[in-house]
Parts: C-alpha cells; structure tokens; sequence
C-alpha cells in the first residue's frame, strides 16, 4: 500500500509539472502576440508618418519647380528617392512580422524564432530611421530655397581660438 501511495503522488507531481509548463507556455505565447500586435502598430503608425512627410516634401519640390525654373532641386530628389525606397523595404518588413510571429508560435524552439522576429523588428526600425534621415537630408538641401536662392545643402565652420 504504500508503494502505491508514492507512485501516485510521483504521478500527479508529473501532472502538476507539466500542467504548469502548459500554461507557462500559453502566457509565453500571449506575450509574443501582445509584443508583435504593439509593435507592428508602432512600426505602421512611423510608416505612415513618413509618408506624410515625403508627399509634403513631394509638393514643396514641385512648389518650389514651378515658381523658379532656376532653382536646383535634384539633390533634394535624390534624398526624397532614397527615403521612398527605404520605406518601401521597412513596410515591406512589417508586413512579414504577422508570418513571422505564426512561426514563433507554431515553433517547437521558441526562444529562437523569438530572436528572429525581434531581429526582423530591429531591421524594420533601422529602415524607418534611414528613411527619417534622408528626408531630413532633402529638408536641408531644400532650406532657403524657397526665398529665390539655390538649393544647396551648407557646412558648418568651427572657430578654433
């Protein structure tokens, strides 16, 4: 009888364990939903952003064209190029990170698919930022030009005493 009484209790300590491990790896699932639901949000709502400041920068250039012919603004063009193709690349990215989450899920190694996504996550902000930058680059080289004077990107002089 007692032998009976420890293998049950061995048993349902598995059970208790495994239940447990279960539901660990539920919440550890709801989590990734959760991270990926708020960042691929995040990630959308700075596409969006940069492509309202690459269509107002779209309109200033041809403002800008269209009352001076002799104002330059390919190197604004250039930079606004750069930008577009660097959103396309970080939306293209967003758009994967719902696959890429289902094969966290799905995923027998967890942690490792996890590392992935949050991998294709940090590429997609590095995306976003480049993008930022070369619309800020197209900004700069289109200062003044507005007022009659050429486009044309300055640089600044350090006085050393």
């Amino acid at each position: 009888l007692p032998r009976l009484a420890s293998s049950t209790r061995a048993t349902s300590t598995k059970e208790r364990l495994e239940n447990a491990k279960n539901k660990l790896e539920e919440k550890r699932k709801d989590f990734i939903k959760k991270f990926s639901g708020q960042m691929t949000t995040r990630l959308e709502a700075a596409a969006k952003r940069l492509e309202s400041l690459i269509s107002r920068l779209e309109s200033r250039i041809a403002k800008i064209k269209s009352e001076n012919k002799n104002i330059s603004t390919t190197e604004a063009e250039k930079y606004l190029a750069e930008a577009k193709t660097a959103l396309d690349t970080a939306k293209t990215k967003i758009a994967n990170i719902p696959k890429s989450i289902d094969t966290v899920i799905n995923s027998e190694d967890a942690k490792k698919a996890f590392e992935e996504t949050r991998g294709i996550v940090k590429e997609t902000q590095e995306g976003l930022k480049s993008s930022f930058q070369a619309i800020n680059k197209a900004i700069r080289s289109l200062k003044g030009a507005g007022q009659g004077r050429t486009a044309s990107t300055t640089t600044a002089t350090s006085t050393n005493n």
